[in-house]
């Protein structure tokens, strides 16, 4: 498959469902030269990846980088390839456009409305991740009404980086931001989540950080997450939240401390 070139054209696509969705033109090619060239092109997607990559190596290439930063996940019985033997860099980029038409054919009830832009970089050979996704409104036929979301992960600082962001309508016209960034690292991970709401007669704001680290004992994944001590504020009312230890081996769960106060109360 990574010495194909050529390219096939699908015209006139149709789904027929409770809802019908129609696609003019799909169209795939492939090109093989001193770069591998993917091209994907439609009435909906147009995505590309161009590098020098093979699809053989690249899944287990991945897999070895996520384990690079917790190496207590990896199954030490399989055979461990070195980074020489996987030699995988690539760009990648896809546009999605609005999908409530293929959602309702598929009775899907989540639907983007806009264009939805996925594109980033690998490089095995030179340590290198970069991705991101990004859309500015994610809604549901019932009452989800989302905007602003994304997603970027890089692995800066010698850590693998994960960022999420976005915003929530409620059915009170109130706009709920939410920011959650994650980083990991020698099997260490520590999350970070904020929120906070726009309308300033009730308030719902606050922060949660968390510090946690992997192991193994006896051949069972056992996590420790430390809770730092922080506040919150949820329908104008500000509670303390205390540091507390959490210890679970993923099978059961033990909490040690964890105490929430408000002077209110």
């Amino acid at each position: 498959a990574d010495a194909m070139a050529g390219y096939v054209r699908l015209s006139n696509l149709f789904l027929d469902n409770d809802a019908d969705f129609f696609l003019d033109e799909l169209m795939f090619t492939s090109q093989v030269g001193d770069t591998h060239d993917l091209l994907l092109q439609s009435d909906l997607i147009n995505a590309s990846i161009t590098g020098d990559y093979k699809f053989a190596s690249l899944f287990e290439s991945c897999r070895q980088a996520f384990f690079r930063y917790f190496p207590v996940l990896n199954d030490v019985r399989l055979p461990q390839p070195t980074r020489q033997e996987s030699g995988n860099a690539l760009r990648f980029r896809m546009a999605v456009g609005a999908t409530e038409g293929l959602m309702a054919a598929l009775d899907i009830p989540w639907f983007t409305t806009d264009t939805l832009l996925l594109e980033g970089l690998y490089d095995d050979m030179t340590d290198t991740i970069a991705v991101s996704v990004a859309t500015p409104h994610l809604k549901n036929r019932a009452n989800g009404n989302f905007c602003n979301l994304g997603v970027d992960i890089d692995n800066a600082d010698a850590r693998l980086n994960c960022r999420l962001r976005g915003q929530s309508i409620t059915r009170k016209n109130d706009t709920i931001s939410c920011f959650v960034a994650l980083a990991g690292w020698n099997d260490s991970l520590t999350a970070n989540l904020q929120w906070h709401n726009v309308r300033s007669e009730l308030t719902h704001a606050g922060e949660v950080l968390l510090r946690s680290h992997l192991s193994r004992r006896d051949e069972r994944l056992q996590a420790d997450i430390h809770l730092l001590p922080t506040q919150i504020v949820l329908q104008n009312t500000p509670f303390d939240l205390h540091a507390a230890d959490i210890h679970t081996d993923f099978q059961q769960v033990v909490v040690d401390q964890l105490n929430i106060e408000s002077d209110r109360q």
